[in-house]
């Protein structure tokens, strides 16, 4: 696979739908980057997740599911660069390492994006 583009697009149910309606051939030449958006706290207060003990890691493993039903066996990244680099879901896993093993365990074909400018530190730097 030689993808001759590479959108940036947030793991949200907009760019999934958007995704979704595109014709095989573009998907075809595509490697998307899909970012996972923070959990904001108007999000993290709403019905869906007040009554969970771990919201994080219900948002993510949402993210998750919608994204395997969109790629279809497809190749593709995620970046989580929004998150603080230390950050973790409530049982103490990093959200990059939990992202990526949700993927994995939908049987999605997931590339993670590194960011070397947190390579310093080192909760982030042992996850890689």
């Amino acid at each position: 696979m030689y993808p001759t583009y590479m959108p940036v697009l947030k793991a949200k149910k907009g760019e999934f739908d958007t995704f979704k309606q595109l014709p095989i051939n573009i998907k075809n030449e595509m490697l998307p980057v899909f970012e996972l958006p923070l959990l904001s706290e108007k999000q993290r207060t709403s019905k869906k997740y007040k009554s969970l003990s771990s919201p994080v890691a219900a948002f993510i493993e949402k993210c998750a599911a919608d994204l395997s039903c969109i790629m279809e066996g497809r190749f593709f990244s995620v970046d989580v660069h929004r998150w603080p680099s230390n950050a973790t879901i409530e049982s103490g896993e990093h959200v990059l390492s939990y992202f990526i093993g949700c993927l994995k365990n939908k049987g999605c074909n997931v590339i993670p994006v590194i960011g070397y400018d947190r390579w310093e530190d080192e909760e982030y730097a042992t996850v890689l």
